[in-house]
């Protein structure tokens, strides 16, 4: 089949396993070029409670020995095995490797994870990197990240971004404890967002919010790094959560993936807000997608996810004597965080989709509105950065947006329409010349 998105029926008496293989061929502005990539996924059919997926990274303690760190999501790995593809196989979460260079500089490492579902079903998933040996491939990064001027005694610090291929990177690594320090290397040349925030061993955990560099609370206030030419360090200064009154409300909700069709959201931040939009506190979702804001006051409060990219629907409650008790539910689809239709008043009925597309000098959107509403445009590249912005006032009905697209570069665009109660819609389109 053809296309990013494509649905496939498969004949259950074929078997129950299949190898899918996903072929993309992407055009490379910059050199004119074409990139071919190719990935496959194992798909079990039949019964199966949902899809899972696996990541890893790496640190090395020298030019051939790797400590790498596997992940697996939605559920927890009952098995973890390592391919190291020099012929050598190693089981667990955590492991260390050491490679013999008289073998070659270039290995590929893949984690094969096997989980069970909370019905019993069983679900495998496989992800593979290349590890380059004999020194270092990219740049060097490091810097200090403090809890005002103290610096951190355990904190994780994150990296992600697109290099210059397009191709998207994260990575993840510790600080040394007691000294707030960290350090990636091998970074390939790109725009990256960093993130910082303690983990469950620090005594101030509870006292910080995860912060990134640019000391901003959310990533579209971050300062983007931009490589080329690293210019360290790149310190960052965590945010301190402020004293709140306590009372009888309670916020409780869910995150989910997919509309609830791709599993719950673990892991996911969910920010307090008053109503004027200032933070108040954050907490992150358990391994069923719940989050819990417990003992607040009564009043106005906003919620919303953060995650790096991500953007987010805002949710605002009013907590008093009648509704003591309020649940919300977002759903994160893409590079999106939507509120349920319960949750949202949908001042913004519906969006059309960006024509012509690919676009060139302009864009075109047909919009529909339910009320008088002040709405705001955003278009997003493909790492999150907002490169165009416009506020409008629309009258209740159908209109025809028309959108200058002429000043942007060729690529992957994002455009949000955003209503005054927070509730927003995204499209996709493509610039060419």
């Amino acid at each position: 089949g053809n296309g990013q998105t494509i649905t496939h029926t498969y004949d259950p008496n074929a078997g129950d396993v299949f190898m899918v293989t996903l072929t993309t061929i992407s055009y490379i502005p910059g050199t004119a070029d074409t990139c071919i990539a190719t990935s496959m996924q194992e798909v079990w059919v039949g019964n199966q409670g949902g899809d899972c997926e696996n990541w890893f990274w790496y640190e090395s303690s020298n030019n051939f020995t790797y400590d790498f760190y596997g992940e697996s999501l939605p559920y927890p790995a009952n098995e973890w095995i390592w391919d190291f593809g020099d012929g050598n196989i190693d089981y667990g979460q955590q492991v260390t490797h050491t490679f013999d260079p008289t073998m070659g500089n270039v290995f590929t490492v893949c984690l094969t994870t096997y989980s069970y579902t909370p019905a019993g079903d069983s679900c495998v998933a496989e992800s593979c990197q290349e590890i380059f040996l004999g020194g270092q491939m990219g740049h060097e990064l490091f810097g200090t990240i403090y809890m005002e001027n103290t610096p951190a005694d355990y904190a994780l610090v994150g990296l992600f971004g697109l290099d210059v291929n397009g191709s998207f990177i994260y990575d993840f690594t510790m600080t040394e404890p007691g000294t707030g320090t960290y350090f990636f290397e091998d970074v390939p040349d790109g725009d990256y967002y960093m993130v910082a925030g303690l983990t469950p061993q620090s005594q101030y955990f509870l006292n910080y919010f995860p912060t990134y560099y640019g000391d901003a609370l959310f990533w579209f206030d971050a300062t983007v790094i931009v490589l080329g030419n690293p210019n360290n360090p790149y310190d960052i200064n965590l945010i301190p959560i402020g004293m709140s009154n306590p009372g009888p409300g309670n916020i409780s909700g869910t995150v989910s993936f997919d509309d609830g069709k791709g599993g719950p959201g673990e892991n996911i931040t969910i920010v307090l807000m008053d109503e004027n939009e200032n933070a108040i506190t954050y907490i992150q979702s358990n391994e069923q997608g719940l989050f819990e804001f417990e003992s607040l006051a009564y009043g106005t409060y906003k919620l919303k996810v953060e995650m790096p990219g991500v953007n987010s629907e805002i949710a605002t409650v009013v907590l008093d004597e009648e509704n003591q008790t309020i649940n919300v539910e977002f759903f994160v689809k893409g590079s999106s965080a939507y509120l349920s239709v319960d949750n949202n008043m949908q001042i913004i009925s519906s969006v059309g989709e960006v024509y012509p597309n690919p676009v060139s000098d302009n864009a075109n959107i047909e919009v529909t509105i339910n009320e008088n509403s002040n709405v705001t445009v955003y278009i997003f590249n493909q790492i999150g950065q907002v490169v165009y912005t416009s506020n409008i006032r629309l009258e209740p009905g159908k209109q025809l947006i028309r959108l200058n697209t002429a000043a942007l570069r060729e690529g992957f665009y994002n455009v949000q329409f955003t209503g005054e109660n927070g509730g927003m819609m995204v499209k996709k389109f493509v610039k060419t010349k």
